[in-house]
């Protein structure tokens, strides 16, 4: 299959390496059995494991439309989408006890559901990857990516980043998470290996596998790195690793700074890129020697080109974020019956994003045209309110529909609520424009993103 190049491999989580030629078989077996279930998706809850990258590629290899969700994991969110799409067929690993109109099956030891009724509206002939958007189990909608733009997007990572066959990934990400499933799908094209890993960088068994099977390149997101500086990680612990990859969001700046400091001279390329779910994958990159000499910039486009849509008050050339490129997915999907439509957006992408280029057509993230607030009639960033509380402690920012900003504080009660008190004066807001969390931990999504949903929807419960 051409998702896979002649020298790919794989290594298990037992620790087991898989050939190209294993692999083939494998993937073969798995295409012809997908050939025999209903019209309809295969939906996979993918775990970082071997059957489940298996299936995921026998997927792709028999043409079938496969929707990539995170583990299965008992939420009724789960059922609303089988409920909605209607799939053919449900790889769980382990998961619920029943399903309504499916019956249970075993596909690539994996535990399966297949769905008994043969009506099905089926998928557009050009559909491949179904995601949700943001990494949420509860995303009521899925992206629709057609073969020719997870091709596309794969193939001009591969280039921008120059993965050859020596290369050595390892899923340092969920593969139901887009950037996870880009990291595995660009490093088998390009003939490189991929090492399976459900642990976290924080774990000893992640650095061992790292350690032996001389894994080259690291992915991650903002927290990722947070993380490692707080291991005081050092490239001389890993002397394999040569590249670095971060996505997913802004780096925190001490962190961008700590990480300035410690690949400084030591041979280890950082990519900062930018992407989008909606975009396949990866929509720039900003080559490794920039990330110290243009520290704010997400880089240039991989795939096609990036304008921006001025807004009329603006002075500095920002404004909306527009992709053009064969990346671009053909729209959303909401019902089995959207499965069959074709591409609606045409290679056009609106972001939702705010930024502007510069001479050079470096992209410059500025916020996020959903990122703002009213609050009494006066705009706020939250992106920028959230910095200025991340100078002292660790938080994160949403906001109602009732013009209420709020905002979850890793700290006790009444330190969290010194530090808001402190950002109201300053900024010049009413204290009462503020709901403060108390939290343990910052509430984040499977792909490690911050889960500012689930803080708005506390906020509007309680």
């Amino acid at each position: 299959m051409d998702f896979l190049g002649e020298t790919c491999w794989l290594v298990d989580e037992q620790g087991e390496r898989w050939s190209r030629n294993r692999l083939d078989v494998e993937v073969d077996r798995v295409a012809e059995d997908l050939g025999r279930v209903p019209p309809g998706p295969i939906f996979v809850h993918a775990r970082n494991d071997v059957a489940t990258v298996i299936t995921i590629l026998g997927a792709l290899s028999s043409q079938r439309a496969v929707g990539v969700l995170p583990p299965f994991d008992g939420h009724d969110a789960h059922r609303t989408l089988y409920a909605k799409f209607r799939p053919a067929l449900v790889l769980t690993g382990s998961g619920p006890s029943s399903i309504a109109g499916y019956r249970h099956a075993s596909v690539n030891r994996m535990s399966a559901w297949e769905r008994l009724s043969h009506d099905h509206p089926g998928c557009h002939p050009d559909l491949q990857l179904l995601l949700t958007t943001s990494g949420s189990t509860g995303s009521p909608k899925l992206v629709r990516l057609s073969t020719a733009a997870v091709r596309s997007n794969s193939s001009a990572i591969v280039t921008a980043l120059g993965i050859v066959g020596a290369d050595v990934a390892i899923t340092s990400l969920p593969l139901a998470y887009t950037y996870g499933l880009s990291v595995l799908l660009t490093h088998l094209r390009a003939g490189a290996g991929v090492v399976l890993s459900g642990a976290s960088v924080t774990d000893r068994g992640f650095w061992s596998s790292v350690e032996e099977h001389a894994v080259t390149t690291l992915a991650g997101v903002p927290r990722t790195y947070a993380m490692l500086r707080a291991m005081r990680w050092r490239v001389e612990a890993s002397p394999s690793v040569r590249t670095l990859t971060q996505a997913g969001g802004r780096l925190d700046p001490e962190v961008a700074a700590w990480l300035r400091a410690t690949l400084r001279g030591g041979g280890v390329r950082f990519h900062v890129m930018y992407g989008q779910t909606e975009a396949t994958a990866r929509i720039t990159i900003l080559p490794a020697h920039e990330f110290h000499t243009h520290p704010d910039a997400v880089g240039f486009p991989i795939d096609g080109r990036v304008e921006i849509e001025s807004a009329p008050s603006a002075t500095d050339g920002s404004g909306r974020v527009v992709l053009f490129s064969p990346s671009v997915m053909m729209g959303y999907a909401e019902s089995a019956e959207d499965l069959l439509r074709g591409d609606e957006l045409r290679g056009r992408l609106a972001t939702g994003d705010l930024g502007r280029l510069d001479s050079e057509g470096r992209l410059y993230l500025t916020g996020r045209e959903k990122r703002i607030a009213k609050v009494s009639g006066i705009r706020i960033d939250l992106d920028d309110l959230e910095l200025l509380l991340r100078e002292d402690v660790d938080a994160i920012v949403s906001a109602t529909e009732a013009e209420q900003i709020v905002v979850a504080v890793v700290a006790d009660a009444k330190t969290a609520a010194g530090h808001v008190n402190n950002i109201a004066r300053r900024l010049g807001l009413r204290r009462d424009a503020f709901l403060v969390r108390a939290v343990d931990q910052i509430p984040l999504l499977s792909n490690g993103k911050p889960d500012y949903s689930s803080l708005r929807k506390e906020s509007t419960q309680s």
